[in-house]
């Protein structure tokens, strides 16, 4: 079922790959967990990419999840 695990790829616009450690802690720090691409990858990819998975989470804690991501990204 959909609390097996849905996930969405995220492109981060303007990064060109690499790890975003700030980024990772931020996000961290508010609850939000991210993934790198990186690991799926055998040479590392040009643009920095995040795996965000949210199958068994209300809708009303997805838009949370991501209010938190996107003022760790500013």
């Amino acid at each position: 079922g959909a609390n097996a695990g849905l996930h969405l790829l995220v492109w981060l616009k303007g990064s060109r790959g690499g790890m975003i450690a700030d980024v990772y802690g931020k996000a961290e720090k508010a609850g939000v967990g991210l993934y790198s691409v990186k690991p799926f990858y055998i040479r590392p990819p040009k643009r920095t990419g995040l795996v965000l998975g949210y199958a068994p989470l209300p809708e009303s804690e997805i838009r949370e999840g991501i209010r938190c991501l996107a003022a760790a990204l500013k």
